[in-house]
């Protein structure tokens, strides 16, 4: 738990992250992406959008001070359009009315130019040290991502150290797509044909995806072990919360109400999920499309612009917030942002 205020160089900021230990803050500004030592104030990294490009997203891995960002920017060697060729096609023979002979008659078209992708997407990873030492942050190139959609956004980014997987929720303008981005830089797409994601989120002590998952109409939440997956429970009811204390936590949604919170074991890839579930909270709270952090030791909390609900050893509060307010990482302080007058922003971070 720390209180504490510091003062942002900027006149605007948003998508603010605390670090797992809370030694860092990163933000972004009109230029791009800031890192702040919290300790001492100063400014610990910065990289700026690049030209006709931009900084898609970036989050801080759970157990380290250590920042993945990724990064979208026109392709400086494009490879041009291949020339058009035309294609013969060739019909089945019929004979000429005229001449009583049997004939082939061809058609041709020409065929669509193939042209490589414009854009360069890269992940990168950023290493601070200990915030007591006065070193500069350690950036290094950790994938170039080959087919990522130009244009797209990322949703939603989630890590497991414990498999050294990454995985990227990304939004194109006609479709969703899960990717899962390994050790060895490989690439692949989770999701399935007409799968519809509405929350995931990777197990940091097992290595398991769990996601809220929507397929042929079907509300379900599943479990996703490598090139396998498993369904956990099923029903339009069910809303993904989190992973906390090894256990996968699932809202029960009635009537827009939150009636219950339930548990799943969380399993790895050797171990079988076990469908049964545990009532671990039990009530009534009207629900306001709320995001969620689990926390560690029963603590919960869910929030959305307007108000945070929290869940602490089966006490429940209620605290309002606004949209310029942000959560550290473990929900257990508030980061809030109000203008200094002078053309930068104090942050206040106080325990919620």
């Amino acid at each position: 738990i720390i209180d504490k205020s510091i003062n942002l160089p900027t006149s605007k900021a948003s998508n603010l992250q605390a670090s797992y230990a809370k030694d860092y803050l990163a933000y972004s500004d009109n230029q791009g992406l800031k890192v702040v030592n919290i300790k001492t104030s100063k400014l610990a990294f910065a990289e700026n959008n690049p030209l006709k490009g931009e900084i898609l997203e970036y989050r801080w891995l759970p157990d380290r001070n250590t920042l993945l960002f990724v990064l979208a920017k026109p392709n400086p060697n494009p490879k041009p359009a291949e020339p058009t060729k035309p294609i013969e096609v060739k019909n089945i023979e019929k004979e000429d009315p005229k001449t009583g002979k049997m004939v082939t008659t061809t058609t041709t078209t020409e065929s669509t130019p193939v042209y490589y992708n414009p854009q360069v997407t890269e992940l990168y990873a950023v290493d601070f040290a200990d915030p007591d030492e006065e070193v500069n942050a350690d950036k290094r190139l950790a994938s170039k991502i080959s087919d990522f959609p130009v244009g797209a956004k990322i949703e939603a980014i989630d890590v497991s150290t414990y498999t050294n997987l990454i995985y990227l929720q990304v939004k194109t303008a006609s479709a969703q797509i899960m990717y899962e981005i390994d050790v060895m830089k490989n690439m692949r797409k989770v999701q399935r044909a007409g799968e519809k994601i509405a929350n995931m989120v990777a197990s940091d002590k097992k290595g398991t995806l769990y996601m809220q998952s929507n397929l042929s109409g079907i509300n379900q939440i599943v479990a996703v072990k490598h090139s396998s997956r498993e369904q956990l429970i099923k029903g339009n009811q069910y809303v993904l919360l989190g992973v906390q204390d090894n256990k996968v936590l699932v809202g029960d949604v009635q009537n827009n109400t939150l009636v219950k919170i339930l548990s799943l074991p969380d399993t790895n890839s050797q171990e079988k999920v076990a469908t049964t579930t545990t009532v671990e909270w039990q009530g009534s709270i009207p629900w306001k499309n709320y995001k969620a952090i689990t926390g560690q030791n029963n603590y919960w909390v869910l929030y959305n612009d307007n108000q945070a609900v929290l869940f602490q050893q089966g006490q429940v509060s209620n605290l309002e917030i606004t949209a310029n307010d942000y959560l550290t990482t473990d929900g257990r302080e508030i980061m809030k942002l109000l203008p200094n007058g002078d053309g930068t922003l104090k942050l206040t971070i106080k325990p919620l």
